[in-house]
């Protein structure tokens, strides 16, 4: 290390900042005369945050081998707050929604136009406003130099808002002032001004200011301040990196999560010690997966620092379907059919109401209601529910009602909902259910902290409408984090990017090595154009850019092993600091420019895997009902995006909910859609008969002989969905009468079936289906699937069979227009004609093979890979297990209640 006389102390880029620092503190106490010391209290050690203090101390034990008094260890906040008790006597820390509400009344009243006028609305919207105000604020700016700044090139809008950010700013502070609320600005200005270092520190005699870089104004006069009573201040920061050094690095292409999780277990297999190994997770939403996918493989413990966003909590997925239930409620209190189902089916109610019993007998009472009532279509009122219901459950779905509905039902402050919300927290405490997740009960103590600081916010009792109460909920939601402090420092280290700051380990494995991931930061994430924020002297996007670099680059440098792993595939690219690191490769000569195997490709084998959790092995039975089974592209496709689901409703045959969620694709408008079209195409197959006069009166009289079938009553939704489809069908019709080219329709909903020879061992899988279409245009025959909703269509750059169910789900998408091309070509015993889908929404075809010959896409690319997938469906080792990548799937999954997701 390198010691200047103006007590800077700089660690080379490979060194180990916390060792040399703790070596320093020793020295330092040796130097005043202790042979071995044991009090460290008069000395103070300030980080940016407070991780590596906690190292610190371990190697301040290791060294000293008996108790010690340790120094005072301090983040920068944490110094910013002792100080700001006394100079602000009074002021409450405020909560995020403390600090919106308060911006909302001072936007209320700038006049700016585009401040959105209701509280729920603003709560979504002002977040990149209150941090701008935050920024301006730790950059103790002088507002009115952002008067004087042009406004040429900004829209009106937020010229407006650039113009009033004076005033807002004040009418805010003098807002959190009247509620005697104290942010982390206001605690730093009070500090930075006031701090009194021989009363504050009356025992310190030297200060280490550690790791620090790219400091805000406040945090510079704060730190400023600390010399001011006399005391030593030593800082000590890395050297700043000038190249990468890439010898130790390992370079990974996966295609999704869990194969990067699967990288990172194979990685730990060849063996790791545990105090020098790091896994560093940019994207906390990978630690979840990392733990159960890959560390419960090893007899190791584990220790977790980061922060985890509270939005993607199991607990906060429960508490949103019962905020879902109460935005569906109808005018006349009746509940939606569809949302109700699933609310009652989830696992943790289950628990708290029903003991773990299904919910089809609920699922029967809410049917039966539905039937019989009086109010909105497919809507039931609670008590007809009740009164549908056995007598043996009506109790407990009374008690269910009355915790999950009736409290939502009143609720108009954001302190009704928090408190229906805690009171449902009390009763999931008691169930097993809360122990049973990862991470279970510090999710449950970070919402039961936000719960309870909603209660106690200065909005808690502001009267707004439903709509607004979820909107203020979610958006508090949103922005909240839920801590994992990682101490003591045991086992192998978890960390995300912000924890990883200023320490050094032997080994590390990155996740995400992603652009957007690393650097995270976009250049649109301001709401002062970069510009402006230049001419205020503020850090724009660039200059976060360049503190994420030199961070980054310090953790891999400092690494005798580094292992980058990153995902490639769609909008996914690697990093440029992957990029940089091959390129300073090739540069020195130490790879061929453009050599291939510089990176690993990751690959899976399913059943080469752990038994996943949520999943259900293969018995003899189950292997048996697959030999015989007759698989539909539906149902791979099915198994493709989750072998759960496929589990239930293909091996278990059970029964898929039919209620109505309003949009036309639900089930039920798909089936009425495609049996007007089929009667219709069947007295009009051409284009010659679609263009005469009767066409369109036969379509409106099939569309309305059908929807009273299919759809009911034409009241309600079932009148909208009625007149939307034929909207849209007539549509269709008209477009197809204007081709350009001459077409007949020559099938419809025409079966077909073949078998396909799987493995080695030459299983013969039977597979069948039934085509919605089937054109000839010209000399060319063409295979038509109707959709009325969202659909898959396969990757275009496709160039190979894929082995993996993942990549085909992310690649492939969907077999069901390859297969059947390949089923009606082996029916007809001619080439495989072309197919596309045919959206109804959109009134536009997609073509499934491009520009391709359908025979060579199927040869190359379909069929090897629906072989591997078959091949895993029949795997006796590889389990029925659920996928839960996908929330939006998850979360209308006919199955969701089942799977133990």
């Amino acid at each position: 290390m390198k010691k200047s006389s103006a007590e800077r102390i700089t660690v080379p880029q490979g060194g180990d900042l916390i060792d040399d620092l703790a070596a320093m503190i020793l020295a330092d106490k040796h130097s005043s005369g202790s042979a071995a010391p044991r009090d460290f209290s008069s000395s103070a050690v300030i980080f940016p945050n407070r991780r590596p203090l906690y190292y610190l101390v371990d190697r301040l034990r290791a060294e000293v081998k008996s108790p010690f008094a340790p120094p005072v260890l301090l983040s920068i906040n944490d110094l910013a707050d002792r100080a700001a008790v006394n100079l602000l006597p009074g002021a409450a820390p405020a909560s995020y929604l403390d600090r919106i509400f308060a911006l909302f009344r001072a936007a209320g009243s700038s006049g700016v136009k585009i401040f959105p006028r209701d509280f729920g609305e603003f709560a979504a919207w002002g977040r990149r406003l209150l941090e701008t105000v935050d920024e301006i604020d730790m950059a103790a700016l002088d507002l009115s130099r952002v008067k004087s700044m042009s406004a040429e090139g900004m829209p009106q809008n937020l010229a407006e808002v650039v113009d009033r950010l004076p005033s807002i700013r004040d009418a805010y502070a003098a807002e959190l002032s009247r509620l005697g609320l104290m942010t982390r600005p206001m605690a730093f200005a009070a500090s930075s001004r006031g701090l009194d270092v021989s009363k504050h520190f009356p025992r310190v005699d030297v200060f280490y200011v550690c790791g620090f870089s790219d400091l805000t104004v406040l945090e510079t006069r704060l730190l400023a301040r600390l010399s001011s009573g006399g005391a030593r201040v030593v800082e000590v920061s890395y050297e700043p990196p000038s190249s990468w050094n890439s010898s130790g690095v390992k370079l990974y292409r996966a295609f999704d999560t869990h194969s990067q999780i699967k990288k990172v277990a194979e990685i730990l297999s060849r063996g790791f010690d545990a105090r020098s190994t790091a896994v560093i997770i940019p994207r906390a939403e990978a630690l979840v997966p990392l733990l159960t996918e890959a560390l419960g493989r090893f007899d190791a413990e584990y220790n977790v620092s980061l922060g985890y966003p509270l939005s993607r909590s199991g607990i906060n997925s429960f508490f949103d379907l019962v905020i879902r239930v109460q935005e569906t409620r109808s005018s006349e209190g009746g509940y939606l059919v569809a949302e109700y189902r699933r609310l009652m089916s989830h696992p943790y109610v289950r628990a708290m109401f029903f003991d773990g019993e299904s919910p089809e007998q609920t699922h029967a009472a809410v049917s039966s209601a539905s039937k019989k009532s009086r109010i909105k279509t497919h809507h039931a009122s609670l008590s007809d529910i009740e009164a549908a219901a056995p007598a043996s459950r009506r109790e407990s779905l009374r008690r269910a009602h009355a915790a999950l509905a009736a409290p939502f039902e009143r609720a108009s402050t954001p302190g009704e909902i928090s408190g229906g919300f805690l009171r449902l927290l009390d009763i999931f405490a008691a169930t097993s259910a809360s122990r049973a997740y990862p991470f279970a009960s510090e999710f449950f103590v970070g919402y039961e902290r936000l719960l309870e600081g909603v209660s106690r916010s200065a909005a808690a009792s502001e009267k707004m409408s439903r709509a607004s109460l979820y909107d203020v909920l979610r958006s508090v939601v949103g922005a909240a984090t839920v801590p994992f402090p990682g101490v003591p420092l045991k086992g192998l280290q978890l960390l995300g990017m912000l924890e990883a700051r200023n320490l050094k380990f032997e080994k590390i494995i990155v996740l995400d090595v992603n652009e957007g991931v690393l650097p995270g930061v976009s250049r649109f994430d301001s709401l002062l154009p970069a510009p402006l924020k230049k001419s205020l002297g503020l850090p724009t996007y660039r200059d976060r850019e360049k503190t994420i670099r030199k961070n980054f680059m310090t953790l891999v440098n400092s690494a005798r092993e580094a292992h980058l792993v990153y995902r490639e595939g769609g909008r996914e690219s690697r990093s440029r600091y992957v990029e940089e690191i091959i390129w300073e490769r090739e540069r020195a000569g130490a790879v061929a420019v453009g050599q291939k195997d510089i990176v690993e490709a990751v690959s899976v084998n399913a059943s080469a895997s752990p038994p996943p959790k949520n999943s259900v092995p293969k018995s003899e039975k189950c292997l048996s009902i697959l030999d015989s089974m007759t698989f539909s592209p539906s149902s791979i496709d099915r198994y493709m995006r989750c072998p759960s689901a496929f589990y239930f409703a293909s091996v278990l045959r059970l029964r898929e909910t039919q209620d109505f969620s309003g949009e036309l694709e639900a089930a039920g408008i798909g089936e009425f859609a495609h049996e007007v079209l089929r009667e219709f195409f069947g007295m009009f197959p051409d284009k010659k008969s679609l263009g005469s006069p009767s066409a369109k009166e036969t379509l409106d009289r099939i569309i309305d002989e059908k929807a009273a079938e299919h759809l009911g009553p034409s009241r309600g939704e079932a009148y909208l969905v009625r007149e939307v489809a034929r909207h849209r069908l007539n549509q269709a019709i008209k477009s197809e009468s204007r081709r350009d080219e001459d077409f007949k329709i020559i099938a419809a909903e025409e079966k077909v079936a073949g078998d396909l020879i799987v493995g080695s061992a030459g299983r013969k899988v039977k597979i069948g289906g039934r085509i919605d279409r089937v054109d000839s245009r010209g000399a060319e025959t063409w295979l038509i699937d109707y959709k009325t909703g969202a659909y898959a269509v396969p990757s275009k750059k496709l160039s190979s069979p894929l082995e993996s169910r993942k990549e085909m789900k992310k690649l492939i998408r969907s077999f069901q227009l390859p297969l059947y091309s390949w089923l009606y070509s082996k029916a007809k015993n001619v080439a495989p004609p072309r197919a596309a889908y045919y959206s109804l929404k959109d009134i536009k075809e997609d073509e499934v093979f491009d520009k391709s010959e359908p025979s060579e896409a199927l040869e190359k690319i379909f069929l090897p890979s629906l072989k591997n997938l078959l091949a895993e469906i029949h795997d006796p080792a590889a389990p029925f297990a659920a996928d839960d990548d996908d929330e939006a799937y998850c979360q209308y999954c006919d199955f969701a209640g089942m799977c133990g997701r």
